[in-house]
């Protein structure tokens, strides 16, 4: 928008001059004479058509028609006009637009075609159209080379004047200079005009002012000097010559010609250099920026081996400014760079330079070259460098991937965006078959239409997503193997899916590793039968087959009875047959579908689905029963083993498979109690049992824990001499709840649940710990009895047991006497005579609780080292008038006699009783007759009463 008002401005203005140039030439007629000004009406016109619009040409073709009318006739002014036109037009058309930058190639053009060739044109025309018809040929000449000049005069001045001022090139600063241009330039031609022909050669002085104008102050030095020049001389010539002489003007125009085009060249000349000049500041502004901002490390040294020029890039791999840096010696810098790395041969074309610069490590890959000048002599030496630190790195990275794709033991594939498969490693030949020729350009079977096992895999992966599972595959041989596999998109920046990358593995040895994991987790790996995870699994679906179709479940819980004893006797190895036979035996008795499993050491179970009544389900327990005890065979041995059975049945019994087993193991327990060798049905009074025991369990720990249990000791005493020889270590238990409880009811519990371990150690320290403070206060009393559980007579462990304990109480070995029962010592007689040959060693007196009562070889027992026999009350009772009794207990006496083991016989509560005893050689009695049991504090004042001695001398 602007632009076409600057442009309307201009046509606007540039006709208004050829107004006044018509107006100006009509009224100076008569000065310059008839005719020879029209030449000035080509520049006015060139000039009027500058902008180039149509407007413009239209109107200036008007006014110079206007004009020839006014002045001749219509058949000369018609041609006068449209030459002047068209001289115009093509002039106009041979320069640049708007004449606002004239170049030398400008000026030569506006010098041939305006100068030369428009005014000898228009001279030409005015001479045959307007001179001839008046004048002779010889009397128009001068005039029509006058207007020719002079129209070439005006182009020369009028149209650089539009140039100049369209150029913005007048400065108010050079006012001063100009004006002083101008008046040197109009002094010098008045100077020549009034002294005549004498000084004609002071013109020549106007060439050294133009040229210093047009170097100095460009085009307007130029445009003052000529216009000064053209005003003075062609005014002074009609001052000074009133009568005008053709040939005289013709001399003056010739000479303000060649006056003005000196200067108009050298004025272009000059303004290209400095345009010449400004584009090659601007090209090496834009150059230095280029090379300062290119990622390239540029420099160039001289031949003296100095930086003349260094990029920004390369000064900030130093870490320094560019000024720091130009000047100083390129060898000292490119040793500094190097460090510890060889130098690059700087004669190669291309080089590798490993250099250590101020953000790290780095590898150029640059180049050394001359810089050579006109002359062809080298001037100095160019550098230029890439990083390609990255480059390696991601080549390096490149070749691992490769690597790694193709040394890969997983088969890898990837596709395009379609499916069709562009590149595969080894692994995935070897895991399909395929080899990488077949397979590469054809559609994956992932990605087959229609495939319905893959839908959801190629719906997630057109959503650019990622998949992972197992599928089936196919193998080229036709066989279908299980593969993993991880397959994910790799999308674009439009977010459209353009490759998918597969990694996958044949997993067949995993599958089986895992069937066998599998198996080996619900397995007995020694019987091949369901172990406890297996049955629980098993348990759980036929429960839940059972809920379904409305049937009832019968387990069948089974334990080995004694087996402990067999495997302890004979050996694990032994043992392990046994069991195979077993669950051989159990199979076959039973249907293919019903489900046997071992839980672990002698226990099975039995699962039973199909059975027609509770009466059938009793007949194959009676026959597992009978099955179990028929004797085994085993390397040489004829075993003989019983088995306990409980039975639960589902739903009466329990609503899940954990419950189920728990009522089934409580009525194998009950079996056991019922004697063994038989099977018991649940019911609900056995569970209240269980519980009753469980309960007493966590109550003794708890009464263990806050010190309930008290030791109480009964004396005893040699029947012969009626003094007392020691005294035994009695548990008690007054309980806050329940409050004195037997012995009878709590010990078993103790033992079933290993209690008896911590309780029996804790009887053991007390007791030692008692007879300490019994010394101490000097109560006589020979020894301690402390009764020993089953699960105490372990080796090492018990002989240590001991032996700290004495230790603690700081008491002889002697003051210690321990009680083991018959069956402790028989279930493993080498182990028991170690232990007790220990013991013994120690000083500690060792002695058979109840005997009689349990199984013993007497062939064994005379080579155990013992100290005493304890007779079991049981044959104490009714003596002497229990015949039985009697005869049992007099052969006891008798054997221990020969053996020389002190006799105790417990349980004595009459004279009767002890004189009895005594005839028949017993030494030492305890029981109701002499004592209860007393507690610790009551002990020793029962002992120093007469009461107590009278009593004693009384037996």
């Amino acid at each position: 928008m602007i632009a076409a008002v600057q442009n309307r401005l201009r046509c606007a203005g540039t006709f208004g001059i050829l107004l006044v140039v018509l107006v100006a030439l009509h009224w100076l007629d008569g000065l310059i004479g008839p005719l020879s000004s029209f030449g000035a009406l080509l520049a006015a016109a060139a000039a009027a058509q500058t902008s180039r619009r149509v407007l413009c040409s239209v109107l200036t073709g008007v006014a110079l028609l206007a004009f020839f009318l006014a002045r001749l006739s219509p058949l000369q002014a018609l041609p006068l006009a449209a030459l002047y036109q068209l001289t115009a037009l093509w002039l106009v058309r041979s320069l640049p637009q708007g004449f606002q930058i004239f170049h030398l190639a400008d000026v030569r053009r506006l010098l041939l075609r305006g100068v030369l060739a428009g005014s000898l044109l228009l001279a030409f025309a005015d001479t045959l159209v307007v001179r001839l018809p008046e004048q002779s040929i010889f009397e128009a000449l001068p005039g029509a080379l006058n207007d020719a000049l002079l129209a070439s005069l005006s182009l020369l001045v009028l149209l650089p004047s539009l140039h100049s001022y369209a150029g913005r090139r007048w400065r108010l600063s050079s006012v001063g200079e100009l004006l002083l241009l101008s008046a040197l330039s109009a002094l010098v031609c008045v100077l020549v005009a009034r002294g005549g022909e004498s000084m004609q050669p002071l013109l020549f002085l106007l060439f050294p002012l133009m040229i210093w104008a047009t170097q100095h102050r460009h085009y307007p030095g130029f445009l003052v000097v000529s216009f000064a020049a053209c005003s003075v001389v062609l005014l002074s010539r009609a001052y000074y010559q009133p009568v005008p002489d053709e040939w005289a003007l013709l001399g003056d125009l010739v000479f303000l010609n060649a006056l003005t085009a000196t200067g108009l060249l050298l004025a272009a000349s000059g303004s290209d250099e400095r345009g010449m000049a400004r584009e090659l500041k601007a090209e090496k502004q834009k150059l230095a920026r280029l090379l300062d901002h290119v990622p390239t490390y540029i420099f160039i040294e001289d031949l003296s081996g100095r930086f003349t020029y260094a990029n920004r890039a390369f000064a900030g791999l130093l870490g320094l400014e560019v000024d720091v840096l130009v000047g100083t010696p390129v060898a000292g810098v490119q040793a500094m760079l190097s460090g510890a790395e060889p130098m690059p041969d700087w004669s190669l074309s291309a080089f590798e330079w490993r250099l250590h610069g101020a953000r790290g490590e780095h590898v150029l890959l640059g180049s050394r070259f001359p810089l050579i000048d006109s002359q062809g002599d080298v001037y100095a030496f160019g550098f230029a460098a890439t990083d390609i630190s990255e480059q390696l790195l991601a080549d390096e990275q490149a070749r691992l991937t490769a690597k790694v794709f193709d040394n890969a033991s997983e088969g890898i594939l990837i596709t395009d965006g379609s499916g069709i498969i562009i590149a595969v490693n080894a692994a995935f030949t070897q895991i399909t078959g395929h080899q990488a020729g077949d397979a590469i350009g054809r559609r994956s079977r992932m990605f087959a239409p229609g495939e319905s096992d893959t839908a959801e895999l190629q719906q997630i992966l057109r959503d650019g997503g990622h998949w992972q599972g197992e599928m089936r595959d196919r193998h080229r041989s036709g066989h279908h193997y299980p593969a993993w596999l991880s397959i994910s998109a790799v999308t674009g920046s439009d977010g459209r899916v353009t490759h998918c990358v597969g990694v996958f593995s044949d997993i067949t040895a995993r599958k089986e590793s895992e069937q066998r994991l599998q198996y080996l987790a619900t397995h007995d790996p020694l019987t091949g039968l369901y172990n406890r995870a297996g049955l629980q699994e098993q348990l759980q679906r036929r429960i839940a087959g059972c809920d379904r179709s409305r049937e009832a479940l019968a387990l069948l819980f089974i334990d080995l009875d004694r087996f402990k004893a067999v495997n302890d006797s004979f050996g694990h190895a032994l043992g392990d047959s046994l069991l195979q036979q077993v669950a051989m035996r159990l199979q076959a008795s039973l249907q293919e579908h019903d489900l046997v499993a071992r839980l672990g050491g002698d226990e099975f179970t039995v699962l039973l689905d199909d059975f027609p009544s509770h009466a059938a389900l009793s007949t194959i327990a009676d026959l597992l029963v009978s099955e179990m005890g028929r004797p085994y065979r085993i390397e040489g041995h004829e075993l003989y083993l019983t088995s306990s059975i409980g039975v639960s049945l589902y739903p009466q019994d329990a609503d899940d498979a954990q419950g189920l087993l728990r009522t089934a193991d409580i009525a194998m327990y009950r079996a056991k109690e019922l004697g063994k060798n038989t099977f018991q049905f649940y019911a609900s009074e056995l569970n209240n049992r269980v519980s009753e025991r469980l309960k007493l369990d966590s109550e003794m720990r708890q009464a263990l824990r806050d010190r309930q249990f008290q030791l109480y000791y009964q004396p005893k005493y040699d029947l012969a001499t009626r003094t007392l020889t020691g005294v035994e270590a009695l548990l008690r238990w007054d309980s806050p709840r329940r409050g004195k409880v037997s012995p009878v009811e709590f010990i078993p519990a103790a033992e079933e649940s290993g209690l008896i371990v911590v309780l029996g150690e804790w009887i053991l320290r007390t007791a030692c710990a008692q007879m300490r403070q019994w010394r101490d206060q000097g109560v006589a009393i020979p020894h301690v009895a402390v009764n020993l559980s089953a699960r105490q007579f372990v080796p090492y462990k018990l002989v240590d047991t001991v032996r700290q304990a004495l230790q603690d109480a700081c008491i002889p070995p002697a003051c210690l006497e321990l009680e083991i029962t018959e069956s402790m010592i028989m279930a493993n007689p080498d182990e028991a005579v170690l232990i007790l040959r220990e013991l013994r060693a120690m000083g500690v007196k060792v002695s058979i609780d109840d005997f009689g009562t349990g199984y013993s070889s007497l062939s064994n027992l005379r080579n155990f080292p013992l100290d005493a026999l304890k007779i079991d009350r049981s044959f104490i009772t009714n003596l002497p008038h229990d015949d039985d009794n009697a005869a049992i207990t007099a052969a006891i006496v008798a054997m221990a006699r020969k053996l020389r083991l002190t006799v105790v016989a417990e349980g004595v509560e009459s004279h009767e009783q002890a004189d009895y005893l005594n005839n028949l050689g017993c030494q030492v009695a305890q029981g109701f007759l002499f004592s209860p049991a007393l507690s610790p504090a009551t002990l020793p004042s029962f002992l120093q009463r007469p009461a107590a001695t009278e009593l004693a001398a009384a037996c």
